[in-house]
């Protein structure tokens, strides 16, 4: 396998992997919609810590997730002009 081969491997294993984050977005979304919808008072019990790491935890997934997704797709559109 040439360079170019590898590359557009690793540029598709990344976006797929940008996957990932984006299905807990939505994921993070409904729970969290239907958790303040059954019990309003949770966001602002004790219990509400395992949401906001949750959440927290999301976020800095999409922060690795994004980049590397992005330059890999800019990589592979700019491979194939």
């Amino acid at each position: 396998m040439d360079a170019s081969k590898i590359l557009s491997v690793l540029g598709l294993g990344c976006v797929l992997l940008l996957l990932i984050p984006i299905c807990m977005l939505v994921f993070m979304v409904l729970v969290g919609t239907a958790t303040w919808v059954s019990d309003p008072d949770l966001w602002t019990s004790e219990d509400s810590s395992f949401l906001i790491g949750f959440a927290i935890s999301l976020l800095c997934l999409l922060g690795i997730a994004l980049p590397i997704g992005g330059i890999s797709v800019y990589g592979l559109f700019r491979k194939n002009q």
